[in-house]
C-alpha cells in the first residue's frame, strides 16, 4: 500500500529546466530557479491532476534567484514571473490561483486553504494566507502597488516601499474581494463579496464595501452551510467559541 504520508513530506527539488517535462515552462530562468515538489505532488502532476504553469514576465533577462516550494494541491497554478522571489505553498485543497512574483517578492500559502480563482502579486511586497482560508472566484490581492506615485513637490516616488499583507488562519475572502497593501485580516473574518480592504480587519468580523466596513462582529464561517464542520469546530474551540 502506498504511504501517502510519506509521500507528501518528501520532496524533490529540480531546477526549472530539470522539470520542464512535467511543468508548462516559459521563458528564461538560470540554475539557480528552483522547484521543490512533495513526491505525492509530483506525481499528481505527471498525471495531470495539478497543472504548474511557470513563465517568465517582462523584459529580456535571464531570471535569477527563484526559490518555490509546494506541498500539495489539485488543480491549477500559474506562475508568472519578473525577478526574484519565493513561494511556499502547504497541504492545500483545490486551487487555482494566477501569481505574480518578482522585485523580492514572498508568498506564504498555509495548509488547507483552497481557491477557485484569485490573483496574487507578491511583487515587491510579502503576502502571507494562514492555515484553512477559503477564496472564491476573482479575489485580488495586491501586494503592492506596481507602479509608481510621484510626489510633485520634491519629485520622489512615495510608494516604492517593501509592502505586506497578512491574512490570518480561517479567513474566507468573498467573490471579487480586493486587499490592498500593508494591511492585516485577522482570523476567522469575512471579507464580503466585491469588497476592498484598504485597512485592518479585526478577528471575528464580517466586512463589506468599498472601502471594506465591519457590518457584524462576534462571527465566522464554516464551509458547509448546512452544518459546521468538525475542523471549523476545533479552531473556534480553540479560540474561545465552545458549542
Amino acid at each position: 500500500m502506498k504511504d501517502e504520508n510519506s509521500s507528501v513530506n518528501r520532496f524533490i527539488s529540480k531546477t526549472f529546466s530539470e522539470l520542464s517535462g512535467s511543468i508548462n515552462l516559459n521563458g528564461d530562468f538560470d540554475e539557480s530557479c528552483i522547484l521543490t515538489l512533495s513526491f505525492l505532488l509530483y506525481e499528481k502532476v505527471k498525471t495531470g491532476s495539478a497543472v504548474i504553469n511557470i513563465k517568465k514576465m517582462g523584459g529580456n533577462n535571464l531570471v535569477s534567484n527563484v526559490n518555490i516550494k509546494i506541498r500539495d494541491f489539485s488543480g491549477a497554478i500559474t506562475i508568472s514571473i519578473a525577478s526574484e522571489g519565493t513561494i511556499d505553498i502547504g497541504a492545500c485543497g483545490q486551487l487555482f490561483m494566477d501569481i505574480r512574483l518578482g522585485l523580492r517578492g514572498a508568498l506564504e500559502i498555509g495548509e488547507g486553504c483552497t481557491c477557485n480563482g484569485a490573483r496574487i502579486v507578491a511583487v515587491n511586497a510579502s503576502i502571507t494566507l494562514g492555515a484553512d482560508c477559503m477564496l472564491s472566484d476573482e479575489v485580488l490581492i495586491q501586494g503592492s502597488d506596481q507602479h509608481g506615485i510621484i510626489n510633485l513637490d520634491d519629485m520622489e516616488i512615495i510608494n516604492k516601499d517593501y509592502a505586506e499583507v497578512k491574512v490570518a488562519e480561517h479567513v474566507w475572502l468573498g467573490r471579487r474581494a480586493t486587499l490592498t497593501p500593508n494591511i492585516n485580516v485577522d482570523k476567522g473574518s469575512i471579507v464580503g463579496a466585491c469588497s476592498v480592504v484598504t485597512k485592518d480587519v479585526s478577528k471575528f468580523s464580517l466586512v463589506v464595501g468599498s472601502p471594506a466596513r465591519v457590518i457584524k462582529e462576534n462571527v465566522s464561517w464554516s464551509r458547509p452551510w448546512q452544518f459546521i464542520d468538525e475542523k471549523t469546530k476545533g479552531f473556534l474551540a480553540e479560540n474561545g467559541h465552545d458549542s
